[in-house]
């Protein structure tokens, strides 16, 4: 059976006396007294409420109509207006109104039946506007008594307008702190907020039933009176609150991805707007936005199901990419990494235009993914497509998330991460930058951000660390391990935390910038802080039985050889040797273990790198040959510097010649062989070490200036010295001689021609590059002390010369060329103008030398 709604419609009369003229008719004797739903009582009562004379005369001429609704309560458009007049279509109009009334015995309300909201919301059980709090469901029987409004209007309507203003700015605070939260990160707290205004609005909303319920019950025509209208708006002003609050849980819920609880709540705001679109457009209520609104609320409603449609693909997209990089972590081969970065590029192409399509250019996912497209470009050294990617990040917290929550302080930390990565002094000082704006944003925010705020104080200081701003990167990272133990310290002591390590690390490099400042104490202090912690932690994760091939980095063997190799290197600065030799066989222990375990492995999982543990106990080995010659006990610490410079050489032999990177760690252990070897006096075999470490130094690339170079140059000009002049009169060769490095120049010099002699060109291009070198030194000095550089130039000139010709042989054409290009610069711009003819007629046969080269290869490359 069809349900019928009272609606209040208005005549709209035209003008005030058909109104009066029509009222007068119905009281007129010809037709008795007047209907009851436009008694003169009424008329009165109206008079006490604060209705105008023109709206009373209004009210005076309501009807109401039998509505049909469908089953979910929406009320379907009113039929047209009907008036009433003294003819006797006035009469047939009057007629038909009182069996309108005689024939409907009861009516049931517009407003959806009211529940009282519980404590306790179930989660996706939300309230919405067909079910809970946001209406009542009363029927009852019409009289013909007289409507007698005054009795409502004062001691209800007053009451009601002031408690809901009262509340109302209550829910409103409510609502501005939850925004708050929203914005600060704490999501969850927003939510528990937001559904304490709600219980607020549903307790405001049940009292406005029950006021309806009661007035409707003692009159009526209730619905057709003032009172009515009243409690109708007043339920308005709290439904509209209900419905904004909803919309805004719907937008947290969505960002969450929880659609089901999203669409509920979009689902209760749009059912809100639809009833006062109805209300509106009954009443002819201009200027309503109730319709817009509802619409908008029906597009958020297919969004969010487009979004939840497509939520698994992108997931699974988003889970393939994890496992792919998986893959890149564990393949050695670069062929196969290429491929697999082709994959996860195109995989993250895809997830991306999905995202861009059901879930709008802003939303947060958006920005996490271009994070990661960023990671990857800078993995495979796309730093242009990197830097372009984050920034749209960037942007895209900012606009959506705005400049206090935590997720934009997380990306502003990536972004310096990156920044970081590429290097170079601007793009480090932009990656402090950001550090100090990921921290700023943090600390506006809220939730438990101390163990993420520590982690940027910490790359914060190595920063500064690599700044050599000594002070300011102690004071970072002492923030950042106080800020850690007053936050951490208490869960690690229950037991609760084993994988938080990244205080150890915070440690270990307060212990290194201490040592940089040369306060061993407390260098020593802080590593073994380090090395506590990290003891502590490793024996908690091996009582726990954990899988030990996933051991965490900064409790790892290795991790701890290297704490432990940082407190033998402070102890040593002390002049504590014996603990230092004692924390540094510890330390090698550890490492030697290590490595004969991943021997056995590596045949089962290639991926081990054996070369990296490999250095890791030569560089041990370096710094107990160190402390053994500091405490003069040079036959243990030649042998350890032996044993270290082979597994150097021996790693090194194991990678690719452009993967190479011991040179210098060669260099330093040939250094430490010579010093010892000139401590006893055996000044022949220092030289030679020297002489060899040089070559690696040069091998590795350093400049001249380099302090390294001049430590290993004097060392080797003060063991030439002594040789010369034990074995050497003092005596200076074809080429000449210059100041104060008479002696090691001529051995040198002797040795080239020896190995020109025997034909052992390679020899001899090392040995002459050594002497060029020495002579670029020479001049340097020479020009620092403002002293004559004319011999030493023309010196240089002469071996540049022989050095081209010597190397023309090997093959090596556009070697000989920078010689040659180098010696004429020198001729030209130096005072040398007498010398030119010298040395003209040897430049010219070389570069005709090379030209002949130049052309047979050509002549073959046709062929």
């Amino acid at each position: 059976m069809e349900k019928w709604d009272l609606a209040v419609v208005p005549i709209d009369n035209t003008n005030e006396k058909s109104s009066m003229a029509i009222l007068k008719t119905l009281q007129s004797p010809q037709l008795g007294n007047a209907p009851e739903n436009v008694s003169e009582k009424s008329l009165e009562s109206r008079e006490d409420s604060s209705i105008t004379d023109r709206e009373v005369r209004d009210y005076s001429t309501r009807t109401t109509i039998p509505i049909p609704t469908t089953n979910v309560g929406v009320i379907s458009p009113a039929p047209p207006t009907v008036f009433t007049r003294r003819d006797n279509k006035e009469g047939k109009h009057a007629s038909r109104l009182r069996r309108q009334q005689k024939e409907r015995k009861s009516y049931e309300n517009s407003l959806s039946p009211i529940q009282e909201y519980p404590d306790k919301e179930e989660e996706g059980e939300d309230a919405s506007i067909h079910g809970k709090c946001l209406g009542y469901d009363v029927c009852f029987p019409v009289d013909d008594d007289d409507d007698d409004i005054s009795s409502h209007i004062r001691p209800l309507s007053t009451p009601i307008t002031g408690s809901n203003s009262n509340f109302i700015v209550e829910v409103q605070l409510l609502i501005d702190a939850a925004s708050h939260r929203a914005s600060q990160g704490n999501e969850e707290k927003a939510v528990a907020i937001y559904k304490d205004g709600l219980r607020i609005l549903r307790q405001g909303i049940k009292r406005i039933s029950e006021q309806m319920e009661n007035a409707a019950s003692s009159k009526p025509k209730f619905e057709k009176t003032a009172l009515f209208i009243i409690l109708h708006e007043e339920w308005t002003e709290i439904a509209l609150v209900i419905a904004e609050i909803r919309k805004m849980m719907a937008l947290i819920y969505e960002r969450q991805e929880e659609y089901d609880k999203a669409i509920s709540c979009c689902e209760e705001a749009r059912a809100i707007y639809e009833r006062q679109a109805i209300f509106d457009k009954r009443h002819h209520k201009k200027g309503s936005s109730a319709r817009e609104e509802r619409s908008s609320m029906e597009e958020m409603v297919e969004k969010i199901e487009e979004a939840m449609e497509s939520q698994y693909i992108r997931k699974s997209l988003h889970q393939t990419v994890e496992r792919i990089r998986g893959k890149i972590a564990a393949t050695m081969d670069e062929t196969s990494r290429g491929f697999l970065y082709e994959d996860i590029f195109d995989k993250l192409s895809t997830v991306l235009s999905l995202e861009l399509m059901y879930l709008g250019e802003s939303h947060p996912q958006i920005a996490y993914t271009k994070g990661l497209l960023s990671v990857f470009y800078s993995e495979i050294r796309q730093n242009e497509k990197a830097l372009r990617a984050m920034n749209d990040a960037i942007l895209i917290c900012e606009i959506a998330l705005g400049d206090s929550h935590p997720k934009t302080g997380i990306m502003y930390q990536e972004a310096a991460k990156l920044y970081e990565h590429i290097g170079g002094i601007c793009n480090v000082a932009k990656a402090i930058d950001l550090y100090e704006k990921a921290i700023a944003t943090l600390e506006r925010g809220e939730g438990n951000i101390s163990e993420r705020k520590c982690s940027i104080l910490n790359d914060l200081g190595v920063l500064y660390i690599q700044q050599k701003k000594y002070n300011v990167a102690v004071k970072k990272l002492s923030d950042a391990i106080h800020i850690y133990e007053e936050d951490f310290v208490k869960g690690f002591v229950e037991g609760s935390d084993y994988t938080s390590t990244k205080h150890i690390q915070m440690w270990a490099n307060l212990a290194e910038c201490y040592g940089l400042q040369e306060e061993h104490e407390l260098a020593t202090n802080a590593a073994r802080n380090a090395l506590r912690i990290q003891r502590d932690k490793r024996k908690q994760y091996d009582v726990s039985a954990k899988d030990l091939g996933k051991i965490p980095g900064l409790i790892s063997n290795s991790s701890i050889a290297l704490t432990l190799k940082k407190l033998g290197k402070s102890l040593a600065a002390e002049s504590k040797f014996d603990l230092a030799i004692a924390s540094f066989l510890e330390a090698l222990s550890i490492l030697q273990a290590d490595f004969s375990i991943a021997q056995e492995i590596v045949k089962f999982n290639p991926t081990i790198d054996l070369q990296k543990r490999q250095d890791e106990i030569a560089c041990v080995l370096y710094h107990i040959a160190k402390v053994k010659l500091t405490d003069k006990k040079y036959t243990e610490a030649a042998k350890l510097y032996g044993e270290s410079l082979e597994l150097r050489k021996a790693s090194d032999k194991q990678r690719k010649a452009e993967n190479r990177s011991n040179y210098v760690h060669c260099a330093m252990c040939l250094a430490g062989i010579g010093s010892i070897e000139l401590l006893r006096n055996k000044e022949g075999d220092a030289f030679k070490s020297f002489n060899q470490a040089l070559f690696y130094i040069r091998k590795e690339g350093f400049p001249d200036s380099h302090p390294i170079v001049n430590m290993i140059w004097e060392k080797s000009h003060l063991a030439a010295s002594k040789m010369h002049q034990e074995q050497y009169p003092v005596s200076v060769t074809e080429i000449g001689c210059i100041e104060g490095y008479e002696a090691t120049i001529s051995r040198l010099e002797e040795k080239v021609e020896m190995s020109k002699k025997i034909r052992d060109y390679k020899a001899c291009t090392k040995t002459i590059d050594v002497v060029v070198d020495m002579k670029r030194t020479v001049i340097a000095k020479l020009e620092e002390e403002n002293r004559d550089t004319k011999n030493a130039k023309q010196q240089l000139v002469a071996s540049l010369i022989a050095m081209g010709e010597i190397v023309l042989i090997t093959n090596s054409t556009k070697k000989s060329i920078e010689c040659i290009n180098e010696a004429n610069d020198l001729l030209r711009t130096s005072d040398l103008s007498d010398q030119r003819d010298k040395y003209s007629e040897e430049i010219e046969k070389i570069v005709h030398r090379v030209k002949n080269m130049n052309r047979r290869s050509e002549t073959m490359a046709e062929f």
